[in-house]
């Protein structure tokens, strides 16, 4: 009997031993580049709302800190908060004086003590900022923001946690704590509670004051005249006309019906502000609130409180809106800059009692100025002081009856306005991160055809394809 040689030039071992060494290649492909991969710890945020990655403000601002700070997150070991440790870590690489460390209560039951106020408690999963001795507790509430659905059941809609933190550091960071003096004494509006509670969380103090009864300091702070109805006496034009010749700087948000003041009047076209009564309506429809042609969306000019908004293509809403137009009175040294301005299709309508929006041969034709800056800079020594003014020409533009204040920039604008004033730079208002939500809505008959194609026919596909490629093999 003869005894069988294997025959290695046969098809069936050509192919089988081709099919073992691609095989064998691709595994060991895949095994080295899972190790590479691995080592290399590469993340990407895909969220639609960029919720895992800082934004451009928060890392321009960690990038500058010179100071360690340190930031300290109240958790049990094991039970973090995953989501929130993913952006964390995002401090700690960023930069070499940030690091953050866990701190387990149930571990260290005495760490929190010396960051309490009397009669505080510091909640589980609240963070603390420290830097030098100074401290910010940020309590792990206010790291949500929560709404109510139908039968009254919280509803996470956004998460604070960039916008908290990256302010805390900034507050323990800063060596001056600005000051927004909200102006009393000429039977003006209230502060918009939305702009008072933003103001706090950004770490500014809010105070009522009377010119003539305080001792203005143009280091700290920034006054808040929100639309006056009387004018000022002259000994309060003498106290203003010093504190802005000191570096004062001051936010006028006007109302289109404000009588006559001549001494506000007076001051602002001294820093190259004129005032133009009347509310401005806009010809254009796409630079309006659908309907609403005296709720304007004008363009927006580039200005370090308005760059964040162009960038982010954020539109900000004036209704019932004034103007403004440059002031022949001001000095040489004083720079006026629009920020938001409309179309030539715009007018602003003079005749507050007139019987149509039509224009009318006694209004003022367009472009309008809607928002105006004021800078104005001298040296003493090598100290610059700097008189900052900013008018808004609608006292109703933070008014949540009239704006839909989370679909649009305006409170991002007034922010921003703040952050300037406090030469607080590239530091701008910092939105929160909206919970990406995304539902898919199908009728009967589409639930029957996806079943159908995902259930029945791709696995039929599959099989028809395997079973061909299994018969081809077969006859090889």
């Amino acid at each position: 009997m003869k005894s069988q040689k294997l025959n290695f030039n046969t098809k069936h071992v050509k192919y089988g031993g081709y099919s073992i060494a691609i095989t064998t290649l691709l595994i060991a492909i895949i095994i080295i580049s899972n190790l590479f991969i691995g080592k290399l710890d590469l993340k990407f945020d895909l969220t639609k709302s960029d919720f895992y990655s800082l934004s451009d403000k928060t890392n321009n601002i960690i990038t500058g800190i010179s100071n360690k700070v340190n930031i300290y997150v109240l958790e049990e070991t094991g039970k973090e908060n995953i989501m929130f440790k993913e952006i964390l870590e995002k401090y700690d690489t960023g930069s070499d004086n940030v690091s953050v460390t866990y701190k387990d209560p149930v571990l260290y039951p005495m760490f929190a003590e010396k960051y309490k106020k009397k009669d505080e408690t510091i909640n589980m999963g609240s963070i603390i900022i420290e830097c030098e001795g100074k401290f910010k507790v940020i309590d792990v509430y206010e790291l949500y923001n929560v709404t109510y659905d139908n039968s009254r059941q919280p509803v996470i809609q956004s998460y604070d946690i960039e916008e908290k933190v990256t302010n805390g550091i900034v507050y323990v960071t800063s060596e001056v704590e600005p000051v927004v003096c909200v102006v009393n004494g000429h039977d003006e509006m209230k502060i918009p509670q939305v702009l008072k509670e933003r103001l706090v969380k950004e770490n500014y103090q809010v105070k009522d004051i009377s010119i003539l009864e305080s001792n203005l300091n143009p280091d700290t702070d920034i006054l808040l005249f929100m639309s006056p109805q009387f004018d000022m006496i002259e000994d309060e034009v003498k106290r203003l006309k010093e504190y802005f010749g000191k570096g004062g700087k001051a936010v006028f948000m006007l109302n289109f019906s404000i009588p006559e003041l001549p001494n506000f009047e007076k001051i602002l076209a001294r820093y190259g502000i004129e005032v133009q009564k009347g509310v401005a309506f806009e010809g254009d429809q796409s630079m309006i609130y659908p309907g609403h042609p005296n709720f304007l969306m004008p363009y927006v000019a580039k200005h370090d409180i308005t760059n964040s908004l162009i960038d982010d293509k954020i539109p900000v809403l004036f209704p019932l809106s004034m103007s403004f137009k440059e002031s022949e009175f001001k000095s040489k040294d004083t720079q006026v800059t629009p920020l938001f301005v409309t179309s030539d299709k715009g007018y602003l309508k003079t005749n507050l009692d007139a019987k149509t929006y039509e224009k009318e041969s006694v209004d003022i034709a367009g472009p309008l100025n809607l928002a105006m800056s004021s800078y104005e800079v001298y040296y003493e020594g090598l100290k610059a002081v700097e008189t900052k003014l900013l008018v808004i020409g609608s006292s109703f533009i933070l008014e949540p009856n009239m704006v839909p204040l989370n679909s649009l920039g305006n409170i991002d604008f007034v922010m921003n306005t703040f952050s300037w004033m406090s030469g607080k730079g590239d530091i701008t208002y910092i939105r929160p991160k909206a919970v990406d939500s995304y539902k898919i809505l199908l009728s009967g008959r589409q639930v029957v055809i996806l079943g159908t194609i995902f259930v029945v026919i791709l696995p039929l596909l599959i099989i028809g394809f395997g079973t061909i490629v299994w018969l081809r093999r077969r006859h090889l």
